[in-house]
């Protein structure tokens, strides 16, 4: 995803059609702190991002948009969206296969953030 979809993403302009969007970032706190795009979320640990993602909770939240049949996105990025954002997006993709294999993917559209927060 690119940074001008990104914009328009957070400024609502397809809220018409999202259900839900996460905005992932994957760098380290120190990093976040120092700045990060409006609305991402500082996760970087694979046991956080389970409990984000596939509590009880977000599994009923992502199975309420097949009911109004709108999208929920993940974004991941970290500083060029070259290794951190990648691997998590991956890990997250694998997960989801891992546990929803059988009824369908939770998260259908999981996008990185092209050049990461340092292009971004």
């Amino acid at each position: 995803i690119c940074a001008s979809t990104m914009d328009e993403l957070i400024s609502g302009m397809y809220k018409d059609k999202i259900y839900k969007k996460f905005i992932i970032d994957c760098r380290s706190t120190n990093e976040f702190k120092g700045g990060h795009i409006k609305g991402a979320k500082n996760i970087s640990d694979k046991e956080i991002i389970d409990q984000e993602l596939f509590s009880p909770d977000m599994t009923a939240i992502a199975t309420k948009r097949l009911e109004c049949r709108k999208r929920i996105l993940l974004i991941f990025h970290c500083e060029f969206s070259a290794m951190r954002g990648p691997n998590m997006a991956t890990y997250v993709r694998e997960r989801d296969q891992e546990l929803h294999s059988t009824e369908g993917l939770l998260y259908k559209e999981i996008y990185i953030l092209d050049g990461g927060y340092a292009k971004y």
